[in-house]
């Protein structure tokens, strides 16, 4: 048998009555500070966190491969600049590498004593890269600088290249960065 009371906390202007029911004559007293999440409630947190982890995954992983990116691009533009000091050395390029080729997804030390062009072209990573380099001659005016890299592992490799060239008179010019799959 159920029956319904109403009382007042403390006879104040403003209270609303709280109403509370009364099993077989044994009364529960209230407790205002007991409050708990419904399932619904619960269920709606996974759901936001779980697209705030579908969203943001990808994301970072894509950053993070970004990131590793940048080693090629300061590896290219620091292979050109030693290719322009020794043409103006030497009044030639000088061919190097292929260093850490094949590439792989993860670092490893690169093998840059088995050439000594690389000392030539003050040229060498003390750090493991990630990215085989390579200076290809092409012709007497020519040479590209080219770091190689697969990040994912996937087979499918990246290219970055800059190309030097010397014109009739003698003037070295730095192409732009080419970049081919920067991210594979």
């Amino acid at each position: 048998m159920v029956s319904w009371h109403c009382m007042y906390l403390k006879k104040r202007p403003g209270l609303r009555p709280i109403v509370r029911a009364t099993y077989l004559g044994a009364t529960k007293p209230f407790n205002g500070s007991k409050r708990a999440f419904t399932l619904i409630e619960l269920m709606l947190v996974v759901c936001i966190l779980g697209f705030l982890a579908a969203t943001a995954i990808p994301a970072f992983t894509t950053y993070l491969r970004r990131s590793k990116t940048a080693e090629a691009v300061q590896g290219v533009q620091k292979m050109a600049i030693g290719e322009m000091d020794y043409y103006g050395k030497n009044q030639a390029f000088l061919p190097a590498g292929p260093t850490n080729i094949p590439p792989a997804s993860f670092r490893r030390t690169g093998d840059f004593t088995t050439d000594p062009n690389w000392n030539k072209i003050s040229f060498l990573y003390a750090d493991q890269i990630y990215y085989g380099y390579q200076a290809n001659v092409v012709g007497t005016n020519e040479v590209d600088c080219d770091a190689v890299g697969d990040l994912n592992g996937d087979g499918i490799t990246s290219l970055f290249q800059r190309i030097v060239t010397v014109d009739a008179r003698g003037n070295l010019t730095v192409g732009g960065l080419f970049v081919l799959d920067e991210l594979d």
